[in-house]
């Protein structure tokens, strides 16, 4: 939210439109010329928050608290798996870079931990990301149950038919 609608400043109307539809998948109306001031920031904020809970409320109320926990535990551990990866090969090419600098053997392990740090938060930045945007993405539906005689009956089924 600072970065489109900082206190003060000129707000990016248009890029904060494309990221919540990005990220949210929500459509918020927003004046073409805001207001800059703090309150009107925070007053916006608020209501994306809101608007995004009530989202998530519904996904609640149609697939279920607990089907829905277990989906985004799935979907975390595997946006963790996969961004874990991604940090241990920025962290070897980093490791390559800093020996590539000429630096003193003091400054070596300073200077990794100090960029491995920020990398770190970098990763952290974008997994929260992720999440809220997977989490938003995220519907369910649930197939009515069939038999097995109906699924016979269907005119799909036919045997020997691989489809």
């Amino acid at each position: 939210m600072d970065h489109y609608a900082p206190a003060g400043g000129v707000w990016d109307v248009a890029g904060l439109d494309a990221s919540i539809r990005f990220v949210l998948t929500l459509v918020v109306v927003m004046d073409a010329s805001p207001a800059t001031d703090a309150h009107a920031a925070n007053a916006l904020a608020d209501r994306i928050r809101e608007m995004a809970d009530r989202w998530m409320q519904g996904k609640v109320n149609t697939i279920g608290e607990a089907t829905l926990g277990d989906v985004l535990r799935r979907v975390m551990m595997a946006l963790v798996d996969q961004l874990w990866s991604e940090q241990a090969e920025r962290l070897q090419h980093l490791k390559r870079q800093i020996g590539n600098r000429r630096l003193p053997r003091h400054r070596v392990v300073a200077e990794f931990g100090i960029e491995a740090f920020a990398l770190f938060k970098s990763t952290m930045r974008n997994f929260r990301h992720e999440v809220t945007a997977h989490a938003m993405r995220l519907g369910l539906t649930v197939a009515p149950a069939i038999s097995p005689m109906d699924a016979v009956r269907s005119p799909d089924f036919r045997v020997g038919n691989c489809r």
